[in-house]
């Protein structure tokens, strides 16, 4: 394991110490005159627990050799590159579908008014589904401010914009890279959409030729429906009496007789309907109505009125199906695949049921929710290149947190996200292995694993071999498999993490990787982090006494 800072915030006044920009930052928020003793004014400070002044300054690590079992326990944190201006655009997504834009500084200005901060968690941005290249939507957990930095802001070929700073990364065709570089090596960003095509060239060829909206959205690499609203946002809409699905007299009162109306109905009722949006049905409605109050005090009684999956006891619960009702109904009314739930926990297993039915305890395997048309007809993202970039020096930067799986967000039409060595790109023909000390002390259990280990090698080789690419053959590789990860966090974040993750409760690995950090960090800010360092050093002197901490 190697644990390694390689960044930090630097004040630009004094000696640049970060503890002295802190120190800035507390005597203002106090209307304070600088004097006396600054390392006490800035320990009382975190103290007393006003935190909040300490996320002015962060520190960045690269961490290799960690297994990627620990490295998803580190990025559900609070963890991010921290280096978006906070000018850029994201795009929401409301309840009705409709688009609404923001800038990253106005969602962390909700967390400052307590009419709005309950509602960040509603908050749907754009981000990109690597596995279907679709752009899609994910929940915001947190928006942090990261202090001023040094910034380029540079200009794409199809006329984005954006200004982050050298170290952020961005999705290229090789994988996720830094933005010095991708400028570096010329390669292009994935955005979200493509340049408008030329009006005449499209009233030509939609128009004149006559081709179809699918035909010509095929040749531009676009999705149908996003084609659709460049045609009518261009007025090239064609006359009615063409659309394909148009007969004379179409429209008139009579036109269908009653069986093809209700034959009409059918084929539009539920998930057939391309505007459904998933969810519950009319008849999913009727089956719930078989889980009557003596059922659902019993499920509530057996889970101590308990949440199942965040162990919140009490509060809005509800019940959830395991197997959902859409898979199997003659389990609606089942005790066995009912389990407790908070109102908040029930909105993340739904639509994610499979990905939890484990957790629960399925009485089946449990399916992916069967894709629509309204998953299908979303924009793809697409690959353009750079072709100006300037630095304009240190601005205020800002950061959002995005709920799983994709850990990334689109800003200005651009996507980016946090940084980590992807299993995607990175061939794994003969991986680096974390071996946990219980496994390693136990002759037995060694010899399984290295038996474990080739199989799993041979695996993802052969599968290379036959064509299958890196992006597929990953999926034979275990948690085991090494990888490196770059993190940035604030002092506050740090903080967290440390009295979070160093205890007898906290995983041995991410455990070990937070003692490095530490004992990185308290030469460089020892007034912060020295409170953290005694109290943690005085409840578990054994973690500190190992060898390379």
């Amino acid at each position: 394991m190697e644990v390694e800072l390689i960044g930090i915030t630097r004040y630009v006044r004094g000696d640049g110490t970060p503890e002295e920009l802190l120190e800035h930052a507390g005597r203002v928020c106090y209307r304070s005159e600088s004097r006396g003793d600054a390392g006490k004014f800035l320990r009382a400070r975190v103290r007393e627990g006003h935190e909040s002044l300490i996320e002015h300054a962060s520190a960045t690590f690269e961490i290799g050799g960690i297994s990627r079992a620990c490295s998803h326990q580190l990025v559900r944190h609070r963890l991010a590159s921290y280096c978006i201006d906070g000018d850029a655009v994201t795009e929401l997504t409301n309840k009705d579908r409709s688009i609404k834009c923001r800038t990253v500084k106005e969602l962390f200005d909700m967390k400052r008014h307590w009419h709005s901060k309950s509602r960040l968690w509603l908050v749907k941005l754009n981000c990109l589904d690597e596995e279907t290249g679709y752009i899609t939507q994910s929940r915001v957990r947190d928006v942090v401010y990261c202090g001023r930095k040094e910034c380029l802001e540079f200009e794409m070929e199809s006329g984005h914009c954006l200004r982050a700073t050298r170290d952020h990364l961005f999705l290229t065709r090789q994988g996720w890279r830094r933005l010095e570089d991708i400028l570096q090596e010329e390669l292009e960003i994935a955005v979200n959409g493509i340049p408008l095509p030329d009006r005449e060239w499209l009233r030509e060829e939609y128009l004149t030729n006559n081709r179809t909206r699918t035909d010509i959205a095929r040749e531009l690499g676009v999705s149908d429906a996003w084609l659709g609203k460049v045609i009518r946002s261009l007025g090239l809409q064609k006359p009615k009496r063409q659309y394909p699905n148009r007969r004379p007299g179409g429209g008139r009162t009579g036109m269908h007789t009653a069986k093809g109306l209700t034959r009409l109905t059918e084929s539009k009722s539920g998930a057939r309907n391309p505007q459904w949006k998933g969810g519950v049905t009319r008849r999913s409605v009727a089956l719930r109505g078989q889980i009557s109050d003596t059922l659902r005090r019993e499920i509530y009684e057996r889970d101590d009125f308990t949440c199942r999956l965040c162990g919140k006891r009490g509060g809005r619960l509800t019940l959830h199906h395991i197997v959902p009702v859409w898979q199997d109904e003659d389990l609606v009314a089942d005790s066995q695949n009912l389990v407790t739930l908070c109102t908040a926990c029930h909105h993340k297993v739904n639509g994610h049921e499979h990905e939890y039915a484990d957790h629960f305890g399925s009485l089946e395997p449990v399916q992916p929710q069967p894709r629509t048309a309204r998953h299908i007809s979303r924009t793809m993202a697409t690959f353009r290149p750079i072709t100006t970039c300037k630095s304009i020096g240190e601005i205020d930067t800002y950061d959002i947190v995005m709920e799983g799986p994709h850990h990334n967000f689109v800003a200005n039409s651009i996507v980016t996200h946090n940084s980590q060595e992807s299993q995607r790109y990175v061939d794994m023909s003969d991986p680096e292995w974390v071996l946990p000390p219980a496994i390693a002390e136990n002759p037995q259990a060694r010899a399984i694993w290295e038996r474990f280990s080739d199989d799993v090698q041979a695996i993802y080789r052969a599968l290379r071999e036959l064509g299958i690419r890196k992006e597929d053959a990953r999926f034979a590789l275990p948690n085991a498999a090494a990888t490196r990860i770059i993190v940035t966090m604030n002092f506050r974040e740090l903080l967290h993490v440390f009295r979070l993750r160093i205890s007898r409760e906290a995983q041995w690995e991410i455990r070990e990787v937070c003692l490095r950090m530490l004992e990185l960090m308290l030469p460089i800010a020892p007034h912060v982090f020295g409170d953290v360092r005694e109290e943690l050093g005085g409840a578990y002197p054994e973690f500190f006494a190992m060898e390379g901490v």
